[in-house]
């Protein structure tokens, strides 16, 4: 990437930073509030060219670096738009998780983590919670995504998906052994489900459970190699 890609990146960033800022020092009114959604969506759409830009090969270091330590001043206004926004129902989930994502892979965790817990933690719904498992485990911020997990389940939810998604999550915090056992209770109660292969494969690696996870990968190649030949017809 040139330089003044760079520099056209950095200038789109401060502009929209100063209209969001100006917005903000307002008294807002529904119509202010409106064109802070329609300005914060535009910035939104920008940010994630810039994260596609940011974690490209090309970049190098130093343009990284330099775009890295320019956006920290748009994505606190960002967060402050978004956090407000959502707590007045002016905008939904969808643009919270989109936001979450840009703050986390463009490195600010601290705001990421304070957005879900100022707006989607506030209100402890199945949809709340499920998005926050969502987000957490897309933007790698497992800790929370294993909080709304475990909530659900405090709150009586008990389904398949859940306890397959709060295995995969504790193997990613590299606690194998609770994983593993996870997936031992999942078979039990649910049956054999060949979408926990993989999975149960990786964790029996990581608990030195060799044999048997070489017992279970081979099934899969068997099962595959059967569901092929059935559908060429042989």
């Amino acid at each position: 990437m040139r330089s003044m890609d760079i520099n056209q990146l950095l200038t789109k960033l401060h502009h929209y930073r100063e209209k969001i800022d100006k917005i903000l020092s307002m008294s807002l009114d529904q119509k202010l509030l409106l064109k802070l959604r329609r300005t914060v969506s535009k910035s939104i759409d920008e940010f994630e060219l810039i994260v596609e830009k940011f974690w490209s090969r090309s970049l190098p270091l130093d343009s990284r670096e330099k775009l890295l330590a320019a956006s920290r001043s748009l994505l606190e206004s960002l967060y402050m738009s978004i956090k407000m926004l959502f707590l007045k129902n002016i905008i939904g989930q969808e643009k919270v998780a989109k936001t979450v994502s840009i703050l986390a892979q463009m490195g600010a965790f601290d705001l990421a983590i304070s957005l879900m817990r100022e707006t989607l933690w506030r209100s402890e719904t199945f949809s709340n919670l499920a998005a926050i498992a969502d987000i957490g485990y897309e933007s790698g911020l497992i800790d929370e995504s294993l909080k709304a997990l475990n909530k659900l389940e405090d709150m009586g939810f008990k389904f398949f998906e859940l306890y397959y998604n709060k295995a995969l999550v504790l193997y990613m915090m590299g606690r194998d052994a609770k994983c593993l056992e996870l997936l031992e209770k999942l078979e039990e109660n649910y049956g054999f489900n060949k979408s926990l292969i993989g999975l149960k494969v990786a964790a029996l690696i990581a608990n030195n459970k060799i044999e048997e996870a070489k017992k279970l990968s081979l099934m899969r190649r068997e099962k595959n190699g059967s569901s092929n030949s059935s559908r060429r017809g042989i």
